[in-house]
């Protein structure tokens, strides 16, 4: 069991896992534009409005690539 474990989580994670992870950044932020009038109904919502704002989404996106990778080193030590 530990070994399948492992190899799954040496595999490069999907778009989809990576797009979750993003948005569930994103949501747990709670850091705009500044623009104190708006609050995100949920995550998809919050996840649209930052696909507004040139290089939110991109920022997420990267975070979470980040944290697979480091998830995967931490497996594979």
């Amino acid at each position: 069991m530990n070994e399948a474990y492992c190899e799954g989580r040496s595999a490069p994670p999907a778009d989809v896992e990576v797009e979750a992870v993003a948005k569930r950044l994103c949501w747990n932020s709670c850091e705009w534009d500044g623009v104190d009038s708006y609050a995100a109904k949920g995550e998809d919502d919050a996840w649209n409005y930052a696909g507004e704002i040139p290089g939110f989404q991109e920022e997420y996106i990267r975070q979470a690539k980040e944290m697979f990778e480091i998830a995967r080193k931490a497996v594979s030590e």
